[in-house]
C-alpha cells in the first residue's frame, strides 16, 4: 500500500513537471501572436497616416500651385493692362493703341469711336454755348455748337412801331458746324477744328410806351470758324478738353469713348 501510494505521488509529480514548460511554451506563444497582432495593427495604422499624410500634402500643394498661378495670371493681365494704357488706342497703319491710354487720346489709326460734349461760358456780346462732339476710329470727327436764341423772340410784332418813342435793340443765334482732327496720337492730344458760323440778328424796336418789340429786320452773318485744343485723359475711358474757338473763345469739353 506504501509502495503504492509512492508511486502515485512521484508519477504526480513528474507530470506536473512535464506539463509547465508545455504551458509557458502555450503562454508565450499566445503573448507572441498578441503581440505580433498587435505590432501588424501598428503597422497598419502608421500606413494609414503616411498615406492620409501624403494625400493632404498632394492635395496642400495642387492648392498651392493652383493659387501661385492665379496669381501670375493676374499680375500678367495687369502688366497687360498698363502696356495697352500706356500704349494708347491709335497707331498708324495697325491696331496698336497710342501712348494716350484706352481713354481719349486721338490719333490716325484704328480705335474706339469718341463722343462728348462742349460748353462755352460766354462773355462781352458773346452768349453762353453749348455742343457735341464726335470723333471717327480714324481720327477725324465734327463739332456742332449753337449759342443764343435760334427761333428768335415770340413776341415780336412783325411791322414798323408807329411812334417815336422807343430804342433799338436786337437778338442773336448762332450755330457753327465744324470738321474735327487729332493731329497728335500722345495725352494730352492735340485737336483742330475748321469750318463755319452761321449768325442770325433780329433787329427791333422797343416801345418805352407798352415794353413791344416791333420788327427792324433781320441780318444774317457767315462767318470762319475754327478751333484749336488739347485733350486730357482722366481716366480710363474719359478725356477732358479745352478749346480755343475764334468765335466762342474759350471752350470746355468732357467726351468718353465706347
Amino acid at each position: 500500500m506504501k509502495r503504492s501510494l509512492i508511486v502515485l505521488v512521484i508519477t504526480i509529480i513528474f507530470t506536473a513537471l512535464w506539463a509547465v514548460p508545455i504551458v509557458a511554451d502555450d503562454t508565450t506563444a499566445k503573448e507572441s501572436t498578441v503581440t505580433s497582432s498587435e505590432s501588424t495593427s501598428s503597422d497598419d495604422t502608421a500606413g494609414k497616416h503616411a498615406k492620409d499624410s501624403t494625400s493632404t500634402s498632394t492635395q496642400t500643394t495642387k492648392e498651392a500651385e493652383a493659387k501661385l498661378e492665379a496669381d501670375k495670371r493676374a499680375e500678367v493681365e495687369s502688366r497687360s493692362r498698363r502696356e495697352r494704357s500706356r500704349g494708347g488706342r491709335y497707331s498708324h497703319g495697325s491696331s496698336a493703341e497710342t501712348s494716350g491710354g484706352s481713354g481719349l487720346s486721338f490719333g490716325f489709326g484704328s480705335g474706339s469711336q469718341n463722343a462728348g460734349v462742349i460748353v462755352s461760358p460766354g462773355g462781352g456780346d458773346r452768349k453762353p454755348a453749348m455742343g457735341i462732339q464726335w470723333m471717327s476710329p480714324k481720327g477725324v470727327g465734327i463739332s456742332f455748337w449753337a449759342s443764343g436764341d435760334l427761333s428768335g423772340p415770340s413776341d415780336l410784332i412783325d411791322a414798323t412801331i408807329p411812334h417815336s418813342d422807343f430804342y433799338l435793340d436786337s437778338t442773336r443765334g448762332s450755330y457753327a458746324i465744324e470738321v474735327m482732327f487729332a493731329l497728335s496720337q500722345k495725352n494730352p492730344t492735340v485737336t483742330l477744328g475748321v469750318g463755319v458760323c452761321t449768325t442770325k440778328v433780329w433787329n427791333y424796336a422797343v416801345s418805352n410806351a407798352t415794353g413791344w418789340r416791333w420788327s427792324e429786320g433781320t441780318d444774317r452773318i457767315e462767318r470762319f470758324a475754327g478751333q484749336i485744343g488739347c485733350r486730357f485723359r482722366v481716366s480710363d475711358r474719359m478725356s477732358f478738353q479745352y478749346a480755343y474757338d475764334t468765335i466762342q473763345h474759350s471752350f470746355f469739353g468732357l467726351t468718353a469713348d465706347f
